[in-house]
């Protein structure tokens, strides 16, 4: 496994790539809390490392940042399924909004709309991993 480390600033973010024949999606998000403006960053990478796709999104008038992180995983979903990947590994920060997607049951909190629709996207993949 490939692993790439990235200093940015005085933090050192760390990469590990996904196994063959699995693609890598990570997501990323910087929200504005006065003007409640949305920046999502997400990078599609093989399992050796090549960027495959990439994509960043600006959304105004988002509720919060728990949101925020709901919605950049359904942004970097939709993109993998655009380009027509069927093995992807879904890595973002939020664990929280990762493990609702994970979860069957149904989700009753006031982001439920965004995480109905990405786990509706994940079942368009063959093996998602999260």
């Amino acid at each position: 496994i490939q692993k790439l480390f990235v200093q940015v600033g005085p933090i050192i973010v760390r990469w590990s790539s996904s196994t063959n024949p699995y693609v890598k999606i990570n997501f990323d998000v910087a929200f504005k809390v006065k003007s409640r403006q949305l920046r999502t960053n997400f990078v599609i990478k093989s399992a050796y490392g090549q960027v495959l796709g990439s994509g960043m999104m600006i959304d105004l008038h988002i509720l919060d940042a728990f949101s925020v992180e709901a919605l950049a995983s359904i942004q970097s979903l939709q993109l993998a399924l655009n380009m027509r990947f069927t093995m992807v590994e879904v890595e973002g920060d939020s664990r929280t909004v990762i493990l609702r997607i994970m979860k069957e049951k149904e989700d009753k909190s006031y982001i439920s709309a965004y995480i109905v629709d990405a786990r509706f996207l994940a079942k368009s993949f063959l093996k998602p991993i999260f």
